[in-house]
């Protein structure tokens, strides 16, 4: 090119041709001289090689850091073509270095204005936008370009998220919901779904005002997701502020709805326990109330403050019974706790349930936190030495109202089928250390002068036991034992037979007499669990022998079973294979430990029943052996309840004590 050039000094051939290898091999000065010729010799109507060189006088320039200088070339490039595209980039590459944002927005939309393809459109207005977006006082121009990109991909994720932030900046609330919904359609995992649904409810509710709408969103939020309990939360903070009561109602009830059967029974007792407070305090629906607050106790049969509740709601409307039933488990629940009492007491009264009013002070004044009132009313009906006892008991009596609820029925009757057979084999093991006691000792209890051997015979009488022959030893220390004797029989030594009231012997001979029922006689013979455990389980292999028993027990269960079987009849027999037979459909709950502790209890309630004084009961139990199983205080817990409860009602009205007032 330089050779031709010396041949020809006005060749333009030659003088671009050197401007061009100078420019690639980045002799910027060369490559600037010869261009410049280039443009001299260039006439005004070659638009084209006249932007050409404009462009690469501008690149030159800014290769060599003169930046103001290259701008003004790249000009007058777009001033002869505006849509040169290598000069327009070149412009933006410019002030992107400058940081010039405006700039490289306003060049990057002029090149946008030669585009056509969809798709180069799209990437360029996004480039816009984000542009636009690193400015904070643009924010609008920003949403313009997104806006345009929109109308191009309106599903494509990136940029409904970048029309998002836009948006939430410029504080255009209701696009900012529309765009939330576009992602939200384009979202196929419902608990995502569910977060942009609440999101939009979130804007209704803060910034657009429209909290009937927010309402409506964050159902569907819950529709999709139900565990998404902020959702719910806010519609009902919503509806309360706005004390829209009969939608805050059907919005609790449509909760219920949505998490029926999903086993979420925290969830599930704290809606209906809502629910049953919007009833009755908002709304002021008792019925509707008490079918709410019903539910929830059913989902958590503890909860004291729902049968509270529902206590007071059937005493509102004269519902006593169901209020007396709600205060009674209260009361099982905390013997202790003197609200229920004092509820029972007052709901007994409501009534004119005398008797029953009478046992709940008679608590009361037993705990020692009786009022004044319900401390004048059991005064006044306290009864004076014995009871005045009309009745007697009878075995359904027993079954239904006295024996403890930890009494397996099976458990029991397979004791009371061996028992007889236990006394014969024990005595039979005794052999001659065997002594029947003294006849010189015994005691008619229907005719004896002594206090002792007649409270003893009523008692039996009242209970409808069997009464045993009774020795009274003075000359003996001891309380009152049964004896391993055959006729059965008792031995009352000198610590019972003076020192104490009329109730007091009652409850010792109540207590005692109790055991002689045939389904807790064997514990007079075998106190221990593990001697009760043997026998249970002889009892069922003498019935079906082919049932499998503890391994530790196998060989003493089998040699009882072996010496009890010499000692029953055949009818006996069949009774004991009829009750095996039901035990083990029922699961064979071999549970003696549970059934010795009822069985002991039992024998408490039937003394507290003739004695009819909780005092007394406290006075007799403190004084016992300590068991360790049962404590004294264990034991007068169960009495307290008991004695305030239906079965003790009943069984007072059987045998003709309960207070009748005129």
């Amino acid at each position: 090119y330089q050779a031709a050039y010396q041949l020809d000094v006005t060749a333009q051939e030659s003088i671009r041709g050197i401007a061009e290898i100078s420019f690639r091999l980045q002799d910027w000065p060369t490559a600037l001289t010869n261009y410049q010729k280039v443009l001299t010799a260039l006439g005004e109507e070659e638009l084209e090689a006249r932007t050409e060189v404009y462009h690469r006088l501008g690149c030159i320039k800014r290769e060599q850091g003169q930046t103001k200088q290259a701008v003004n070339n790249f000009e007058k490039a777009l001033a002869l073509n505006g849509e040169h595209r290598p000069t327009l980039d070149a412009l933006v590459a410019v002030y992107a270095s400058q940081g010039d944002n405006v700039q490289v927005a306003e060049y990057k939309r002029q090149i946008l204005d030669s585009l056509f393809e969809e798709d180069q459109r799209y990437s360029l207005l996004l480039e816009i936008g984000d542009v636009w977006a690193k400015m904070d006082d643009q924010v609008y121009k920003a949403i313009d370009a997104y806006e345009e990109a929109f109308e191009i991909r309106p599903q494509d994720h990136i940029l409904l998220h970048r029309l998002l932030q836009s948006y939430q900046k410029a504080e255009e609330w209701p696009k900012m919901v529309d765009t939330i919904q576009s992602i939200a359609e384009l979202e196929a995992d419902s608990e995502r779904k569910a977060r942009y649904f609440y999101t939009m409810a979130q804007l209704y509710r803060d910034k657009i005002e429209d909290p009937e709408r927010a309402v409506e969103l964050f159902n569907e939020c819950l529709d999709l997701n139900p565990s998404y309990l902020e959702a719910f939360e806010r519609i009902d903070k919503i509806l309360t502020q706005s004390r829209n009561w009969k939608q805050l109602e059907r919005n609790y009830r449509k909760m219920l709805h949505r998490i029926a059967g999903k086993s979420n029974t925290d969830l599930e007792h704290m809606l209906w326990h809502q629910l049953g407070v919007i009833y009755r305090q908002r709304i002021q629906d008792v019925e509707r109330a008490v079918d709410a607050f019903k539910m929830a106790s059913r989902s958590k049969p503890d909860d004291l403050q729902d049968r509270n509740i529902l206590s007071e709601l059937y005493e509102a409307t004269s519902r006593f019974d169901e209020a007396i039933e709600e205060q009674r488990f209260i009361l099982e629940k905390d013997p202790l706790k003197i609200e229920p009492h004092r509820a029972l007491y007052r709901l007994h009264l409501h009534k004119r349930d005398y008797d029953a009013a009478w046992c709940s002070a008679a608590a009361m004044a037993f705990m020692r936190k009786a009022e004044e009132e319900e401390q004048r009313f059991y005064e006044d009906y306290r009864p004076q030495g014995m009871l005045p006892v009309k009745g007697r008991l009878n075995d359904e009596l027993w079954v239904t109202h006295l024996f403890h609820e930890k009494q397996n029925i099976y458990i029991s009757k397979i004791l009371e089928a061996v028992s007889a057979a236990a006394l014969k084999a024990k005595i039979a093991q005794l052999g001659a250390s065997y002594r029947a006691p003294d006849p010189k000792f015994k005691q008619d209890v229907a005719n004896s002068t002594i206090t002792f051997a007649r409270t003893f015979g009523w008692t039996g009488q009242v209970l409808n036991v069997p009464i045993p022959e009774l020795y009274v030893r003075s000359d003996q220390a001891g309380a009152i034992t049964a004896l391993a004797t055959e006729p059965r029989a008792s031995e009352a030594g000198r610590t019972v037979l003076s020192g104490f009231q009329p109730s007091e012997l009652a409850f010792i001979c109540g207590k005692h007499l109790a055991s002689y029922r045939p389904e807790l006689y064997l514990r007079n013979l075998f106190p221990a669990h593990s001697d009760l455990m043997v026998m249970l389980f002889a009892g069922v292999v003498i019935a079906a022998p082919n049932t499998p028993i503890p391994q530790e027990l196998a060989t003493n269960v089998r040699t009882t079973a072996q010496a009890l079987g010499q000692f029953m009849d055949a009818q006996t027999r069949e009774f004991l294979r009829t009750v095996v037979k039901r035990f083990i459909a029922d699961g064979a709950k071999a549970n003696i430990k549970r059934w010795n502790e009822g069985a002991e209890l039992t024998t408490c309630r039937a003394a507290l029943l003739v004695c009819g004084d909780l005092e007394t009961a406290k006075k007799i139990i403190s004084a016992e052996r300590a068991s360790p199983d049962l404590s004294a205080a264990d034991k007068l817990r169960d009495l307290l309840v008991f004695s305030v409860g239906k079965h003790y009602l009943a069984l007072r009205k059987a045998l003709g004590v309960n207070i009748v007032v005129e």
